[in-house]
């Protein structure tokens, strides 16, 4: 599990890039973005180059705020696998063959 409770930006991107990296070797992979406060066109193009590489993923990501609407805007909500609690990813990634 990644959890971050940071901004994700272009200060941060290479920590995060190299977090998802490293829990995408411990498949599947659950990212916590419940206390991101913040997250740029980098933090997106690290989910999605994640995504595109083929790595199973579910994101914890609650349905309000700052963060969440960054998906909904640039439709990322309906491509990658969101969920607003930890109990619906589990059962989620539970679900996926390996």
């Amino acid at each position: 599990m990644v959890r971050i409770e940071y901004e994700i930006d272009i200060a941060t991107r290479a920590r995060f890039e190299e977090l998802l990296k490293d829990g995408a070797d411990t498949r599947p992979l659950l990212v916590d973005l419940a206390y991101c406060p913040f997250l740029d066109s980098t933090g997106l193009s690290a989910l999605i180059k994640r995504h595109s590489e083929g790595s199973i993923m579910a994101i914890v990501l609650p349905d309000k705020g700052t963060v969440a609407r960054v998906f909904e805007l640039t439709k990322l909500d309906r491509v990658l696998n969101i969920f607003s609690n930890f109990e619906e990813a589990i059962a989620a990634l539970a679900r996926t063959p390996e």
